[in-house]
């Protein structure tokens, strides 16, 4: 028996929601570009811009949204906690070393609450998260194999006029550039491509194998893998060419796992798991020549088999472990002794670079911020084994492959709070760990058919409401 409904509007409506749909990418898209784009002028970056601005529209049009799990929130206010903190005591303590930029130390904090906040919104204003998430995941692929292509072009041209826009700004004087950390690493033959710093390389090629890997898991045509397994060779590339740490220690394992835990074919699996590092070296070794970072590689990897410091010391390159020349405990000794409950305030520094998130949460927050770092890291952990609702596969694959680098990737950086690629690192995780999956079969199960201007539904009726 079938149902006839006479919807003269329906078409209308099915067309405005589908042009309400292609432009809910649109915005999540402009964000994540954004955060691989230039410095706009010294010290002012076009993800902050894009950002700060991004995250005041979505306040000012915020609705209660039911895609969202309320943990979010709570994140968030332990977040503005943390900020608190660093703002509070920033001129409460005396510090008898040179103090860092108050404002970067803002920053740093501003903008992961920003990007949590904006990601938390999008939800609430129904964006769906499938298509949110899948937006942001091609963005990051797309920007991490940007910078992978712009660092393997610069072994052959001189990309550094270029790279300048991207690690320090054009309009920074000339000892400022030549002391920007691409430069530097690159004169010891690490390129980072776009990025400014190996371990930020890192962190931004392990989000673009992760994003690749979830995408590949949900890819249906044959041209799309070809798309991605190409796109995820020039990213393990890039990532190796940078010698970073983050990304050979806990990228690629984590992005190996991911593949194995979602649902492809096997006979696919292995080619898939194969072909990026097998690809990799084929095209490493014949660049050898032209990549000075090659003998920096082969000393890594002889580390890691003799570990001469250590394994901790040799994994973390000297942070951590007993060596006098280590920059976590060293500083942690001296924040305890100067201000051990609260640190120092945002613009905090006890004469080391934050080279881990620990050290940044000691020098700005103390003990009080230590243990709001480790609750951020148990609301995380907490999110990803809960199963109720149920996520994905692939979905819950990207989720343990991010948590996995949130975790041992705070060790050797400030992951949470690290700028441009914190922010697709936040980006991701929102949306992958905090959305509420629609229920699977909970969709209508009746087909509904367009003829004329006329409605026809089998076995049952649908009632459209504006």
């Amino acid at each position: 028996m079938a149902v006839i409904i006479e919807t003269r509007s329906l078409a209308p409506a099915s067309a405005l929601r589908r042009r309400i749909a292609r432009r809910s990418a649109l915005w999540p898209a402009i964000v994540v570009v954004a955060c691989f784009g230039p410095y706009l002028h010294q010290g002012v970056r076009t993800e902050q811009v894009v950002l700060y601005a991004s995250t005041v529209i979505a306040i000012l049009r915020r609705r209660p949204g039911k895609s969202v799990d309320p943990s979010a929130y709570k994140l968030i206010a332990l977040w503005i906690v943390m900020l608190s903190f660093a703002l509070v005591t920033v001129n409460l303590v005396y510090v008898p070393f040179m103090r860092r930029q108050t404002f970067n130390g803002i920053d740093d904090y501003l903008e992961a609450l920003c990007a949590m906040t904006l990601a938390t919104l999008w939800l609430c204003h129904h964006y769906p998260p499938r298509r949110l998430l899948d937006t942001i995941a091609a963005v990051v692929i797309l920007g991490a194999v940007g910078s992978g292509i712009f660092g393997l072009v610069g072994m052959w041209v001189d990309t550094k006029p270029l790279g300048y826009y991207f690690w320090e700004g054009v309009q920074a004087d000339s000892d400022l550039q030549r002391k920007a950390g691409a430069v530097v690493s690159l004169s010891n033959g690490r390129v980072t491509g776009l990025f400014n710093l190996p371990a930020e390389a890192g962190i931004g090629y392990s989000l673009g194998a992760f994003a690749a890997v979830y995408l590949l898991a949900r890819s249906r045509s044959a041209a799309g893998r070809i798309i991605l397994l190409v796109s995820l060779v020039i990213i393990t590339v890039g990532g190796l060419i940078s010698v970073s740490k983050i990304f050979i220690l806990v990228g690629i394992p984590a992005a190996i796992i991911q593949l194995l835990c979602t649902r492809v074919a096997v006979n696919k699996l292995l080619l898939i798991v194969l072909s990026p590092p097998l690809v990799a070296l084929f095209v490493i070794r014949p660049l050898s020549g032209q990549w000075g970072g090659s003998s920096n590689f082969e000393i890594f990897l002889d580390n890691l088999k003799s570990r001469p410091r250590g394994t901790l010391n040799t994994f973390t390159a000297g942070r951590w472990g007993h060596d006098p020349q280590g920059s976590v405990l060293p500083s942690w000794s001296k924040v305890l002794h100067i201000s051990p409950w609260f640190g120092l305030g945002a613009g905090g520094n006890v004469g080391a670079p934050y080279d881990s998130v620990w050290l940044q949460v000691i020098c700005v927050g103390g003990l009080v911020g230590v243990g709001l770092a480790v609750c951020v890291m148990l609301i995380l952990l907490w999110r990803l084994l809960s199963r109720r609702p149920a996520r994905p596969p692939e979905v819950q694959a990207l989720g343990r492959s991010l948590v996995f680098l949130v975790i041992f990737g705070s060790f050797g950086m400030t992951i949470l709070t690290a700028n441009r690629v914190a922010v697709c690192l936040w980006l991701l995780l929102i949306p992958t760990l905090f959305s509420i999956w629609p229920v699977a079969g909970a969709e209508p199960v009746a087909k509904t058919s367009l003829d004329g201007g006329k409605t026809s539904l089998a076995g049952g009726m649908q009632t459209f409401s504006r």
